[in-house]
């Protein structure tokens, strides 16, 4: 999992939560790239064919 998020203090408790990476907004598309080959790397199985896709969900919440 990869969090993102514009409030820095919530980076700690993502580490704690054994996340691959965090995203501090605003994202440059550099650091989106490194952290999307960082979950790439971690999820696509060694054995070349058994997957050919990673799916990436975004999961949005909206706060008022």
């Amino acid at each position: 999992m990869i969090f993102t998020t514009a409030y820095e203090q919530y980076a700690v408790k993502g580490y704690e939560l054994d996340v691959l990476d965090y995203l501090l907004k605003p994202i440059s598309f550099d650091r989106f790239l490194k952290a999307a080959n960082k979950a790439y790397d971690y999820f696509v199985p060694r054995n070349p064919g058994e997957y050919e896709y990673l799916f990436v969900k975004p999961i949005i919440s909206w706060r008022k």
